[in-house]
């Protein structure tokens, strides 16, 4: 015995072995870089958003969100946030592959802040959870899926 401790197996191995897989460096998300039909990447549209200031362009209204008229309201928002090149938000809840963490983290804060900016306080209460809704994505999807209807709009009818 030469003294000296049994070998461990490294951070990247089970202690049988077994490569561990490790998410990719800078994101979480899809393992391809993603590049839209222009031929920017996610990551450069990311990164264009991260160094851009959000604003309301200048002539567009984008009212306080009230709970009716979702498809104009949210319509308007997305497009917004394309002009920034930051609507991957709306599609991602994790940071996409080959992106920056700290740019995607500061875009999202960024996102998140519209919501909070334009959706009355009675109906962002409903989510306000950063535990039951941690990321604009599910954010969205739930005023969606709360306000939207299956085809945009919701529409009652009485027999």
């Amino acid at each position: 015995m030469s003294g000296l401790p049994p070998a461990t197996a490294p951070a990247t191995h089970t202690p049988g072995g077994t490569l561990i897989t490790l998410p990719p460096v800078g994101g979480t998300g899809s393992t391809l870089p993603i590049t839209a039909p222009g031929g920017t990447t996610t990551a450069s549209r990311i990164g264009s958003a991260y160094q851009a200031t959000f604003a309301i362009p200048h002539g567009i209204n984008l009212p306080l969100f009230d709970g009716s008229d979702w498809a104009t309201w949210a319509g308007t928002l997305e497009a917004i946030l394309v002009l920034y090149e930051a609507d991957d938000v709306i599609t991602n809840d994790t940071c996409p592959f080959g992106t920056p963490v700290d740019e995607w983290t500061q875009v999202h804060r960024r996102a998140k802040a519209y919501l909070r900016l334009y959706v009355k306080p009675d109906i962002y209460s409903l989510i306000a959870s950063e535990i039951d809704f941690p990321t604009f994505k599910a954010k969205w999807d739930q005023l969606r899926n709360t306000y939207g209807g299956g085809s945009g709009t919701t529409t009652v009818h009485r027999i």
